[in-house]
């Protein structure tokens, strides 16, 4: 039996090996750690025991070069080589040699060819089928990677939107067919984020003996935390913090449990400030109960404008309802535009004609297609002879469906300097442009900002597109100077998006806060890749709902021709 030793110096081993094969080092070199690794880890004795009686140096397939190394892991714990070549590798590579079915060769190809290093821009990649277009991988391949993302996710403790809202749909469906009257999700979800690492529900129930066991029938696994709060996990593995309260005490627990702490503090100073008291149990003016049927009632008796969840992360938001100028709540069916549309023009799963009708029945009144630009070669991008074939096919679909406006748009690609990826007479041709960096992520802090500037500033960019580069739970956003470029897209009447791939969010809804006090227009798009994803618009709904978003202040709110009337200013500037 081997010693935890021995599989310790075997790993080192071949991670080793992994790195150089990723550098493109030596193959003897590679195969000899490889090899090594293995008769390491198939020693009938410890390897300590093995090296200090001498015996080691003898065995086939150690040499002196990997014997000096465990010679100094014996010693010190550690191998020196192992960690410089650690140093040049990204972490992320790590995690992708992790999955199944992809070894050295193809990892280092993701990276060197696609400039992936790390799970969430390899899902995202998959997702955008650039798998399926890279010269040895297939859709075989590409639906292996994504299952065995999703299993790694799943155990990763965050989550992402859509996995979230389909858990809470499903909860939520089971909850309609049951007894209870009173549920709701609160917390976080229910103000809205851009991950989760759970969903809160708050169920009224004057019997907990009776509610746990019907809940014992949807979840696995639930478990009490403390008096009348349980954990739970769902079929699909996300966990629940399922708490219960009675029913004539639950529209003052929902609010309180919807409401973070840092609002809730500012919350109490304006309820004493109107000579109220206010608990979970109950509100008071001076001496007498008021009785609270609805959350509303709250804020109804203290004289000010309801404050829907998703703003109580912010202080400020209590000012504005003590003014009643918050603006009504932005709902899906606000949003007439299907914008940044991917289809098999380029990298997207559907066509044309699919993602017209998809459009029609979400209920958008118009579909902006922005397959990628030529510089894209990892996506099929459209080089200008395929832009005319591709305006061709739109000009036919256009007249067969007469009941949704189609624009002709591109995701130009932001070059290393900022410029756009064709020649102006192209892309003046273009209803509008949508410009988004999709390489050379490592520029300075200076160049970045330069390159974000100098595309906000072209003439024919009408939408700034994922402006902060970063994908959620695997990749950061690049280092520039936000201020800079927001002034940019003010001056020259640049739209920034909230791109609402659950993967990006993008931009933040602080960034988007910012913009709209800068009068900037936010554009709300899918980047939709297939039919089903269009609906993502839902997640960036969620998100601006936390911002002082009025409906005029979203470009793609507008009809079509009023659409068109605004982005065509950008083009005379």
């Amino acid at each position: 039996m081997t010693t935890n030793l021995n599989r310790n110096i075997s790993e080192l081993f071949e991670e080793i090996a992994d790195m150089l094969e990723l550098q493109g080092d030596n193959p003897f070199k590679i195969s000899a750690f490889r090899n090594s690794a293995r008769v390491i880890l198939n020693l009938p004795s410890p390897v300590d025991e093995s090296f200090k009686s001498g015996e080691l140096k003898n065995v086939k397939g150690i040499g002196k070069a990997t014997l000096e190394k465990i010679a100094e892991y014996i010693e010190s714990g550690q191998i020196i080589y192992h960690a410089e070549l650690m140093k040049s590798i990204p972490d992320g590579i790590f995690e992708i040699l992790k999955i199944k079915g992809l070894g050295p060769k193809k990892v280092k190809r993701l990276w060197n060819e696609l400039e992936i290093s790390s799970i969430g821009e390899l899902e995202y990649a998959c997702k955008e089928n650039r798998l399926i277009l890279l010269n040895g991988f297939g859709e075989k391949t590409q639906k292996s990677v994504l299952e065995n993302i999703e299993f790694i996710k799943l155990n990763s403790g965050k989550f992402l939107a859509s996995q979230v809202y389909a858990a809470d749909e499903l909860f939520n469906d089971f909850l309609k067919k049951s007894k209870f009257k009173n549920y709701s999700a609160t917390g976080v979800f229910r103000r809205k984020a851009e991950t989760y690492s759970s969903i809160e529900y708050l169920i009224a129930t004057d019997s907990k003996a009776e509610a746990i066991p019907i809940l014992n029938k949807y979840f696995k696994d639930m478990h009490e935390l403390k008096p009348d709060v349980f954990r739970a996990v769902s079929q699909t593995n996300i966990p629940f913090i399922i708490r219960f309260c009675s029913e004539a005490s639950y529209p003052l627990i929902l609010f309180f449990e919807s409401s973070s702490e840092v609002f809730l503090t500012s919350f109490f100073h304006t309820v004493e400030k109107n000579k109220f008291h206010l608990s979970p149990k109950e509100l008071r003016e001076h001496d007498t109960p008021i009785q609270i049927l609805e959350e509303a009632d709250i804020f109804n008796a203290i004289g000010i404008q309801f404050i829907r969840p998703e703003l109580r992360d912010e202080p400020l938001a209590i000012e504005m309802a003590e003014k009643h100028v918050i603006p009504e709540l932005i709902n899906i069916s606000d949003i007439k535009g299907a914008l940044h549309i991917h289809t098999t023009w380029s990298d997207g799963r559907d066509s044309l004609e699919s993602m017209v009708k998809s459009a029609i029945s979400f209920g958008f009144e118009y579909i902006g297609f922005c397959d990628h630009s030529q510089s894209a070669f990892y996506a099929n991008g459209l080089k200008p002879d395929r832009l005319l074939d591709q305006w061709s096919e739109i000009d036919k679909i256009q007249k067969k469906y007469s009941n949704i406006k189609i624009f002709k748009g591109i995701e130009s690609d932001i070059l290393k300097d900022g410029s756009l990826d064709y020649d102006d007479d192209i892309l003046k041709q273009f209803d509008f442009i949508v410009a988004s960096i999709h390489s050379n992520f490592k520029l300075s802090y200076e160049e970045m900002t330069d390159r974000l500037v100098n595309a906000a500033s072209n003439q024919y960019t009408t939408i700034l597109g994922h402006p902060s580069g970063r994908l959620l739970l695997s990749r950061e956003s690049y280092k520039f100077d936000w201020d800079k470029v927001l002034k940019a897209c003010k001056d020259n009447n640049t739209a920034i998006e909230l791109n609402s791939d659950e993967h990006r969010l993008d931009a933040s809804y602080q960034i988007i806060a910012k913009a709209l006090k800068s009068g900037i227009k936010i554009s709300i798009d899918s980047d939709a890749h297939s039919v089903q994803s269009l609906g993502n618009v839902r997640f960036g709904v969620g998100i601006i709902n936390k911002t002082f978003v009025k409906k005029e202040d979203i470009l793609n709110s507008f009809s079509a021709d009023e659409f068109l009337n605004m982005i065509r200013k950008t083009k005379t500037r």
